[in-house]
C-alpha cells in the first residue's frame, strides 16, 4: 500500500520504494507516464514517449527539439527509436533554430533490415549517401573480371558489327544508356569491369590493325623490290 499520494491521484509514492508519475500502480523504482523534460536555462532537453493509434511507442532523445520549448538560438537535435514498421528502427534527426518539427531533416537512419542510410530516411542498399563522399581509398570487390577477353576462345566482335550497333544505339554494348544511368546510377565496380573489359577488346583491334599494316607492309615491300628489279634490267 502507498505511504504517501501527491495531491494528483496519479502520482504515487509506495512502501517498497517504487514512485509513480502519471500511474498509481508504478512496476518499477520510477515509472512515468508521460514525457520527462530536462530544462536548463538556454537547452531544454527530453525524453519523450509516444503511442500513436495502435503503433508501438515511439521513444525520443533530444536537445532543444520540444515543441514547448523551443530555444531560437540553437539548432535541434534528436535520437529517435521507432518501432512503426514504416519507419527506420534508428534516427538521427536535426531541426533548424527554433523552427517546429515539419522543418526536422534526417541526419542519419538505420532501418530494421540493417540499411544505413546518410542524408536520407529511406536507404535501400546497405549504405545510402545522400551526397558527396571523400575518401582516403576504397577498395572494391569485383567477381568475372574480364580477364577472359585475352582468351583465345573468346569471340571478338568484328570492328563493322561494333560500327553498326554504336551508329544505332549511340553507345558502346554492354555500356548502359545516359537515360539509365540518371536515373538508376551506376555500379562502380561493375562499370570499371565493362570498361577494362572494352580497353582489352580496343587493344586486340590494335593487335589486328598491327598485323594488317605489316602484311601491307610486307606486300609493298614485296612490290617494290620487283618493280626495282624491273627498273634495273
Amino acid at each position: 500500500m502507498p505511504f504517501l499520494a501527491s495531491m494528483a491521484q496519479t502520482n504515487i509514492y509506495e512502501s517498497n520504494g517504487k514512485v509513480g508519475i502519471g500511474t498509481s500502480q508504478p512496476l518499477n523504482m520510477l515509472d512515468v507516464n508521460g514525457n520527462i523534460g530536462l530544462a536548463t536555462a538556454l537547452i531544454p532537453m527530453s525524453i519523450n514517449s509516444e503511442n500513436a493509434g495502435s503503433y508501438a511507442p515511439l521513444l525520443n532523445f533530444s536537445l532543444n527539439f520540444r515543441e514547448s520549448n523551443l530555444n531560437p538560438s540553437y539548432v535541434g537535435a534528436a535520437f529517435r527509436l521507432d518501432s512503426r514498421s514504416n519507419f527506420p528502427l534508428y534516427q538521427w534527426l536535426i531541426r533548424p533554430p527554433g523552427q517546429a518539427f515539419e522543418q526536422e531533416v534526417v541526419a542519419m537512419a538505420l532501418t530494421r533490415d540493417g540499411n544505413l542510410g546518410i542524408g536520407t530516411g529511406t536507404p535501400q542498399e546497405r549504405l545510402s549517401v545522400n551526397g558527396m563522399i571523400r575518401a582516403k581509398e576504397v577498395k572494391i570487390e569485383v567477381s568475372n573480371w574480364p580477364d577472359y577477353v585475352f582468351e583465345q576462345a573468346y569471340s571478338l566482335p568484328t570492328l563493322a558489327e561494333l560500327k553498326a550497333y554504336v551508329y544505332h544505339n549511340k553507345r558502346l554494348p554492354e555500356v548502359p544508356s545516359a537515360s539509365e544511368v540518371a536515373e538508376k546510377g551506376i555500379d562502380i565496380g561493375a562499370m570499371n569491369a565493362r570498361l577494362l573489359k572494352k580497353i582489352e577488346e580496343l587493344t586486340l583491334y590494335l593487335f589486328e590493325k598491327d598485323e594488317e599494316i605489316r602484311r601491307s607492309n610486307e606486300r609493298i615491300e614485296a612490290i617494290e623490290k620487283k618493280l626495282n628489279k624491273t627498273n634495273s634490267n
